[in-house]
């Protein structure tokens, strides 16, 4: 026979905190689950299957930082649908065919602009649309590389072009430009700065030049399919205190809403860790995070963020979620553990598999547990012995009910929490 022994755990499950929200230890008894600055300094991890009560206590969770921190801003990440029927007045929404004054109707050009340094922006804008396609273009990396270039070139000129009382073309009018351009009339189009984009109109003058301009019709495709009119961008939206913008992913339109949820992060992370920010909290609510690449820059959010005022909730069903984020890198199962690594608090919730199980587990963190084995014969003495495991098992974890998870927050011992019926109904 085999039994786990662990010493009593001292502390609280919880620090005092600012910001609570009500629940019930295992015991039944009422709680107040500590969640102030103090735990999102450190970032927070959900984990568990679909169906538990995740959303719900994530839908919690934000409603009580907004009225806790009133001055903060809110970027909310909303795959299904369950954050924007709760948003405020003064909340934006970005999504497909946007309409309504809430409608964020975002222009890359009006986003550039609104830097000191709008070409070096652009330039990283552009970057970042294509890194997922450059990443798993495998041997024609190539023309989706020269596509970039070539499209970076178009928006220069675009840009140069603006002028007080000329305002930016909007994304409905470079769509329909873009969509049907003639390989000439792209060459026409850069050669009006011939000087600084010479190379890349050489790019289509040789033999290639017909599949890359294909890739940049496809990438024009995607990036701007539902375009609109509109001049919104998200340095403009961050300089009003207490706003939410939420990201309404698309599944039906799954690679458009990569790339404009993508690159909308990214500027918001950007804006963020600037030299010129002004360090005022920025809460990334990211439910289903897995749904976009981690191509927008997790990897800086999490490990510089912090300073900056960056406040990270991300919720993963397992580890193979995770790397699928980074497909198409070489250090894929590095690059997850990094990001794993920089959450400091974890709300652990029923698991829908073995593969769920293990990775709420490892998340858990281990601890030093003493095991002791008892031999067959009553003339054997119990052997004790040192270990480190995790203290929640597999069994524990498999009896969660909906509304129940284990918790572990930063500097505390893990703990089993009941989130009260009103607060998760297992969604």
């Amino acid at each position: 026979m085999l039994f786990k022994i662990t010493e009593p755990e001292v502390k609280p499950i919880s620090p005092p905190s600012e910001l609570t929200l009500p629940c019930r230890d295992a015991r039944g008894s009422p709680l107040r689950l500590g969640l102030g600055d103090e735990i999102w300094q450190g970032h927070i991890l959900v984990t568990g299957g679909t169906g538990n009560g995740k959303t719900t206590v994530i839908r919690q969770l934000l409603a009580r930082c907004r009225d806790i921190w009133p001055e903060a801003s809110f970027i909310v990440l909303d795959v299904k649908g369950d954050y924007i029927p709760y948003r405020r007045p003064g909340d934006k929404v970005f999504s497909f065919y946007g309409s309504g004054e809430d409608a964020f109707r975002w222009n890359i050009l009006e986003e550039a602009r609104a830097s000191p340094h709008p070409e070096d922006e652009l330039d990283e804008m552009a970057s970042v649309l294509f890194s997922s396609r450059v990443n798993t273009a495998g041997q024609n990396r190539f023309f989706v590389d020269a596509a970039r270039q070539v499209f970076y070139g178009y928006l220069l000129v675009a840009l140069r072009q603006c002028r007080p009382g000329r305002p930016a073309p909007t994304h409905a009018e470079m769509a329909k430009w873009l969509k049907k351009c003639t390989l000439e009339q792209m060459q026409d189009r850069l050669n009006f700065e011939k000087d600084e984009l010479g190379g890349v109109t050489s790019l289509l003058k040789g033999r290639e030049a017909a599949s890359i301009l294909s890739e940049v019709h496809l990438f024009a495709h995607d990036f701007f399919r539902g375009a609109g009119d509109g001049c919104d961008s998200v340095a403009e939206f961050l300089t009003h205190p207490g706003r939410a913008l939420y990201l309404q992913y698309d599944a039906a339109r799954a690679e458009s809403g990569k790339l404009g949820c993508s690159i909308l992060l990214n500027r918001a992370i950007a804006q963020l860790l600037s030299k010129d920010w002004c360090r005022r909290r920025v809460f990334f609510i990211l439910d289903e995070a897995a749904s976009l690449p981690a191509d927008y820059g997790l990897e800086r959010l999490l490990a510089l963020g912090r300073a900056q005022g960056a406040r990270v909730l991300c919720a993963f069903q397992n580890q193979d979620q995770v790397e699928a984020m980074f497909a198409g890198r070489p250090s894929m199962q590095s690059d997850a553990n990094n990001v794993l690594s920089q959450f400091s608090s974890v709300m652990a919730f029923h698991p829908n598999s073995s593969r769920d199980v293990e990775f709420s587990r490892d998340r858990l963190g281990k601890t030093d547990m003493i095991v002791t084995t008892f031999g067959l014969s009553r003339y054997e003495p119990p052997h004790a012995a040192a270990v480190q495991d995790c203290p929640v098992t597999a069994r524990q974890l498999m009896a969660l009910k909906a509304g129940e998870a284990y918790v572990r927050l930063r500097d505390y011992a893990p703990a089993k929490v009941y989130f009260e019926k009103e607060q998760c109904d297992g969604k």
